[in-house]
């Protein structure tokens, strides 16, 4: 693997946590089924472009990325890789006490793109010093 390409596993690795829905995959022309995104990326190849993400039509119509690759058979699949937004009540729900949690940040003197980040590393399951270290002066501690 090239050095100019060593990224491109990691980002999979995102892909593959967002995409998961996306399998079973099957080649609707030889029939192969892929049933994990790492069997489909170790089974497939390369369609010529350097990452395999490319601009296409989604399945709701409006554009989107899509992951290419080319099934054995010289087929070429598709991973949509569009909105990922929950657009029902419960996300709808989930985002408005992100926003609250992001505010009480932001009201704590943090700035924006910083707080995002913080809560997005809590809900990993990361540690945030940040967080904690407000936790520590709003409870008095030091």
């Amino acid at each position: 693997m090239s050095t100019a390409k060593a990224w491109i596993p990691k980002f999979y690795e995102g892909l593959r946590l967002l995409k998961a829905s996306y399998f079973p995959k099957t080649c609707q022309t030889c029939g192969k089924t892929y049933a994990t995104m790492d069997q489909f990326l170790a089974e497939t190849s390369d369609v010529g472009h350097p990452t395999g993400l490319m601009e296409a039509i989604g399945e709701d119509h409006r554009p989107s990325v899509g992951l290419f690759r080319d099934c054995h058979c010289g087929s070429t699949l598709m991973i949509e890789c569009g909105d990922r937004r929950d657009q029902s009540a419960a996300g709808q729900h989930r985002r408005e006490i992100f926003q609250g949690l992001l505010d009480h940040l932001i009201r704590a003197g943090i700035e924006e793109s910083i707080g995002r980040d913080e809560i997005i590393r809590l809900l990993r399951g990361d540690q945030s010093v940040l967080v904690e270290r407000l936790g520590e002066a709003s409870n008095g501690g030091g």
